[in-house]
């Protein structure tokens, strides 16, 4: 079956003081309508929902057969009680390209386990100093508790989890409209700057510094963040949920002063801020004021994707107004879906913007059920990936569903050619579709043995392409090279489950492993 076009994560009609369950934990509907986010539930969200890049939902960035269900709180406290590392220093993580709307890679990661486990237990115990952020409606993309467990998820922002209303009320008497995003957000946030936010940055840096820092939260939260990283001071792994948290931690007090100043006629998606001005002069001062404020945290605004737009034209792009005008009930026959991706590719073609054609293949996706028009859908699917790659990840609508033997052969010549130029994201897809229809073969394996991607490796040992003595034979020594083999942790531990020659000195993947821990699952996927 394919996806429904419900948000999953979305309540239904809940009531103040209704009992709500997550991972077999209760908690309660509090006034807002929303479940109560409390620290036993979050310890278990970023651990079990929020561990591995998850931030679109319905969308996954990563196949289904990789979860991290299995990692439990109570294995990650046994791991945080590990003194491993030196603190400077701390462990690398494994990378993860991920393709952004734009077309270009957002550098995704992985956390060491061990790493991440540190990191939530640090939020978990101090939620009562943090938990505020969940109450800032400024900020759509902020930590909500739905029904799957799922603490973040870019879809929210177009469902009832969102104010509909508020874009026609923080409207209201502007003309102008201003659209504003934080320059390389996440890989340029300082970590000291975590310290600055319960006192400022002048009293954190001044005199009394050691008196009032020494043993906060914030000063631990610095460590854990950079522990995680290598040791930096500068940037946070991008994909796991403890950064949003952490992100949101860090901006929360911009937002209120912006508020205090503007009220509610902006909000922030992440890095992304959104004003309605009532004239020129106030749209400046939002600007200016928002600029001071980031450079206190040392952050900076990207001028190249500062907008300042007159409410007297459209503020939507013009792709997404042409192609709107469609209705899609129209879409029956094979002739109707080609004419209707042709009008994708003249938007495309137009605007060079890629996001059309992520929306419009999911307007496809999404009506090909209800015109029995499935297959041959999926078809369009995978020769468009020839030439958009970025379109890999809409393979997860083919879990479910047979690919006929020409499509498959057409996914496996697109990898054999393209392997080089393709993300982490679309090889994952590549090679999980290709895996479960027993299509990986030596010639494929080598290709990626040479590229060394960290999950296809995963993938092809998983899949049994290649040997545990092949994939050892392959990875850093951690002994010799830990951090180099931190990039690799997650094929050395899924190895380390069937063969005991995999070098374990700090003691995490026998922690793991007693527990059972296992972060791909091939059945059911």
């Amino acid at each position: 079956m394919f996806e429904s076009l419900e948000n999953e994560d979305v309540l239904g009609e809940p009531q103040e003081g209704d009992y709500f369950e997550a991972f077999g934990v209760g908690t309660w509907i509090g006034p807002n309508l929303l479940p109560e986010l409390t620290s036993e539930i979050l310890e278990h969200a970023l651990l079990r929902t929020h561990f591995l890049p998850s931030l679109n939902g319905n969308n996954p960035e990563l196949p289904s057969l990789f979860t991290s269900d299995s990692f439990t709180p109570s294995v990650s406290r046994q791991l945080g009680l590990l003194e491993f590392r030196n603190r400077n220093k701390g462990t690398d993580y494994l990378r993860f390209d991920q393709t952004k709307p734009d077309g270009f890679a957002r550098h995704s990661g992985i956390p060491h386990p061990a790493a991440h486990a540190k990191l939530v237990s640090l939020l978990a115990d101090n939620w009562t100093q943090i938990q505020h952020i969940t109450a800032n409606d400024q900020s759509p993309l902020r930590p909500i508790l739905t029904k799957n467990g799922r603490l973040f998820s870019s879809s929210y922002a177009n469902d009832s989890l969102e104010n509909l209303t508020w874009s026609e009320v923080a409207s209201t008497g502007a003309e102008f409209y201003v659209r504003l995003d934080i320059k390389s957000f996440f890989p340029s946030i300082y970590t000291h700057a975590f310290e600055w936010v319960p006192f400022g940055k002048p009293a954190a840096k001044g005199s009394k510094r050691e008196s009032q820092l020494d043993g906060h939260f914030a000063t631990h939260l610095d460590k854990a963040l950079r522990f995680q990283n290598f040791g930096q001071t500068v940037g946070l792994v991008v994909g796991p949920g403890t950064s949003n948290i952490a992100a949101e931690y860090l901006l929360w007090p911009i937002d209120q002063r912006l508020r205090e100043e503007f009220g509610e006629k902006f909000r922030r998606r992440i890095d992304d801020y959104e004003f309605y001005a009532r004239d020129q002069s106030e749209a400046k001062r939002f600007i200016k004021k928002l600029e001071g404020f980031l450079r206190e945290s040392e952050l900076y605004l990207n001028p190249q994707k500062t907008q300042l737009l007159s409410l007297a034209e459209p503020t939507d792009v013009s792709w997404k107004i042409a192609l709107a005008s469609f209705s899609t009930n129209w879409l029956e026959s094979r002739s109707d879906f080609a004419n209707y991706w042709n009008q994708v590719l003249i938007q495309f073609q137009s605007t060079k913007d890629q996001r059309c054609l992520r929306w419009g293949m999911k307007v496809i996706l999404n009506r090909a059920e209800k015109a029995q028009q499935i297959p041959w859908v999926l078809s369009l699917l995978v020769r468009q990936i020839r030439s958009f790659p970025f379109l890999a990840t809409y393979l997860r609508y083919a879990i479910d569903e047979s690919l006929g033997e020409r499509d498959l052969e057409e996914l496996y010549s697109i990898l054999e050619c393209k392997l080089e130029n393709l993300y982490s994201d679309a090889k994952v897809w590549l090679i999980a579709i290709l895996g479960v229809n027993n299509k990986l073969d030596t010639k494929i394996a080598n290709l990626i043995m040479k590229d060394m991607d960290a999950l296809s490796l995963t993938l092809l040992n998983e899949f049994k392409v290649i040997s545990e003595k092949e994939l050892i034979s392959l990875l850093p020594d951690p002994m010799s090279h830990p951090h180099e083999a931190d990039r690799y942790w997650l094929p050395r531990y899924q190895s380390s489950l069937r063969s005991n020659k995999v070098s374990d000195p700090d003691g995490v993947f026998e922690i793991m492993q007693k527990a059972s821990v296992n972060f791909v699952k091939l059945e059911p996927f």
